[in-house]
């Protein structure tokens, strides 16, 4: 898992190839991530 010095983080997603992840960070502890894909058309996730 990557970890950045910020609240929100999107960084490429460790599980799914091509995926990224947006994840959420409390008092240095992880909240909650997302993967997710973006396409490839319409350019939304």
């Amino acid at each position: 898992m990557i970890t950045l010095d910020t609240p929100w983080q999107d960084t490429p997603s460790t599980v799914r190839l091509g995926w990224r992840e947006r994840a959420a960070n409390l008092s240095g502890e992880s909240a909650f991530a997302v993967d997710y894909i973006v396409c490839d058309r319409c350019r939304r996730g």
